[in-house]
């Protein structure tokens, strides 16, 4: 990865509507409709905590009992997508 750290951009909450995820961002007046992983993932990422994605991986392991090696594999293109929506920001490595 070329960033250290991600976190849940401001003004950004998740929601659980019937049987789907959504996003709102403040910042653009956007809703967007999500899919579990990456739902998962933003409500692994409070609002204003910064967080390695190891970190969260680990949490999600524990709460759905898959291995962090599967959990990475299974949100593949999740973070950049997060990110394109302005979901969440990435944090420079060094």
């Amino acid at each position: 990865m070329r960033w250290s750290k991600v976190g849940r951009a401001q003004g950004v909450v998740i929601e659980l509507i019937g049987d789907s995820w959504f996003a709102y961002s403040a910042r653009s007046g956007e809703t967007h409709l999500l899919n579990d992983s990456s739902a998962a993932l933003l409500e692994c990422l409070p609002a204003g905590a910064e967080r390695l994605p190891v970190e969260v991986f680990a949490e999600l392991s524990v709460n759905v009992g898959m291995s962090v090696a599967e959990l990475e594999s299974a949100s593949e293109g999740c973070w950049d997508t997060l990110r394109d929506a302005g979901l969440i920001c990435f944090l420079p490595c060094g």
